[in-house]
């Protein structure tokens, strides 16, 4: 399995991108060393509190997402508006391999710190610069936040309603994860690069770039077609069945998309040992008939599914070839069978909350998923090993720095 154990990480992350980005490197193996503030605190320690929080805690850095995103990490206080705090910041950085941040452009260079004195103080350091437009451009200042991402990049006005209202993606923050696996996969890049000459790199990376990369269909129709793609709702302009359908019971549905001749026929015999003859008209005789009368199609299989149960609906078409699943809700995700089989989510115990579910890497090496080695760290939680360990610097030092509000 690959291990990152000998290459050490300095993050100063906010909201999810980097922090995420640095956390999977983390559980690849990496030491990762998170630089905060007391002074403008992340927000993901002050955000919604788990719902059973209570402790000395109370509801600070008890919000989930905190965990899932700084697994395993060392945090540490430094107020890099002092000297002094620069120089600790630099110092740690003069060892380190992999430098992550994810603010507006141009802060490093108000604290006299930007790429080019950092690459003179490590030659060697790979600085992964992550922005809503990137690091150049006439945007490039402009401050970007999950759906403002993906809606600049064109990806939310691809969802919606068929009849053209856009609904966007309000319920997920596509943007930032988007983003933490390309910049994982340009940090492993920089490493392999690092191996051969020696030399570290800045790397430089757009959300909205990276947004744009993943809307390939979208693209390719408007310039073969001329035409500018807009929501389809759960269609396909190319498959048909293609959707989501309602099945017994509350809320519940299954997901299913016919992609070929053979799986219709599979389809069709399933619903045809139901009763169901409608299948069998030319008006759905292959995929260019359907697609032409989709709108009754759907309506006649959601006519079908509303009254089966939507597990053993999914089990029962996936036995027969046709790709079907039911659409779980969040906390049956974490329950699903095989979910749990295959170690995606990992129990991990914090020193005051108790047993956490973390999520893990959405891989496995030769069978062995990454193992999560942690909890999110509490604010703070390792200045003394980092600055006492790493730097060697002296109790007293330490205490003076708290004092004098340089770890702050």
């Amino acid at each position: 399995m690959l291990n990152l154990s000998k290459y050490r990480v300095i993050e100063i992350g906010t909201a999810v991108s980097m922090p995420l980005c640095s956390a999977v490197l983390g559980n690849l193996g990496a030491e990762v060393i998170k630089i905060e503030s007391k002074q403008k605190l992340d927000g993901n320690r002050i955000r919604i509190p788990k719902k059973d929080a209570s402790g000395p805690l109370g509801t600070m850095e008890t919000f989930p997402l905190l965990h899932d995103l700084n697994p395993g990490k060392k945090s540490v206080t430094i107020n890099l508006k002092s000297p002094d705090g620069r120089r600790i910041f630099i110092d740690l950085l003069k060892d380190a391999d992999i430098f992550i941040q994810n603010f507006a452009p141009g802060w490093l260079q108000r604290i006299d710190l930007g790429p080019d004195v950092l690459a003179g103080i490590n030659p060697r350091l790979i600085m992964m610069f992550a922005s809503g437009y990137g690091q150049s451009g006439p945007l490039s200042p402009t401050r970007v936040y999950a759906t403002i991402m993906s809606g600049i990049g064109g990806l939310e006005g691809l969802v919606g309603e068929e009849n053209g209202d856009v609904a966007g993606l309000v319920a997920t923050a596509f943007g930032d994860p988007n983003s933490a696996y390309f910049g994982v996969l340009e940090v492993l890049s920089a490493l392999y690069a690092r191996e051969r000459s020696g030399k570290g790199c800045l790397i430089d990376l757009s959300q909205i770039e990276a947004i744009a990369t993943v809307l390939g269909e979208g693209i390719i129709e408007w310039q073969a077609t001329g035409n500018v793609p807009g929501p389809v709702g759960n269609s396909s302009r190319w498959l048909a069945p293609h959707g989501i359908y309602p099945c017994a019971g509350d809320d519940r549905w299954v997901a299913i998309s016919v992609a070929n001749e053979d799986e219709w026929g599979a389809l069709k015999r399933t619903m045809a040992a139901d009763g169901c003859a409608w299948p069998a008209e030319e008006r759905f005789t292959d995929m260019p008939h359907r697609l032409r009368h989709r709108k009754e199609l759907d309506d006649l299989v959601s006519g079908w599914t509303i009254g089966q149960n939507d597990r053993l609906l999914s089990e029962r078409l996936q036995a027969e070839g046709v790709r079907c699943s039911p659409v779980l809700t969040i906390d049956e995700l974490e329950t699903d069978a095989h979910t749990v089989a295959r170690g995606f989510l990992q129990q991990v115990d914090h020193p005051m909350l108790g047993p956490m579910q973390i999520t893990s890497t959405p891989w496995l090496f030769d069978g062995v998923r990454p193992k999560v080695n942690g909890v999110g760290p509490m604010l703070g939680s390792s200045n003394r090993e980092v600055l006492g360990g790493l730097l060697g610097l002296s109790e007293a030092e330490i205490a003076r720095y708290e004092q004098e509000g340089i770890l702050a």
